[in-house]
């Protein structure tokens, strides 16, 4: 699902005689940034659209300043870890049959100190 520049528009404040052709480079490079950061494109749903449309929002708003990239506010990247698909490990880390006592079922482990064989 491509996010709508429309959408892009509202929250950026963007003016509505604003270039389309600048809205969709800018859109399409925080699906990048996004991608970078191992959130793949196929990801749908209006979280994925809000912090796409968000990143988007914020390029707009810094575009020109040369500075700007390396200060991406920590909410942005923080968003990274709502958008990435987990890792089978940690799928499996958090189901309740996983774990026991805090730790994780591994017949194959070692014994932890305090442990009865």
């Amino acid at each position: 699902m491509a996010v709508d520049v429309e959408y892009i528009r509202r929250i950026a404040g963007a003016d509505p005689e604003e270039s389309v052709e600048l809205l969709e480079a800018i859109r399409d490079a925080a699906v990048e940034w996004y991608e970078k950061a191992d959130v793949p494109r196929t990801t749908e749903g209006p979280l994925y659209r809000f912090w796409v449309a968000n990143l988007a929002a914020w390029m707009y708003d810094n575009r020109g300043n040369a500075d700007a990239l390396a200060a991406i506010p920590s909410y942005i990247v923080t968003s990274v870890h709502q958008l990435r698909p987990r890792r089978e490990s940690q799928r499996d880390s958090r189901s309740p049959s996983a774990t026991a006592g805090g730790r994780i079922k591994d017949s194959s482990a070692a014994p932890v100190r305090g442990d009865k064989k």
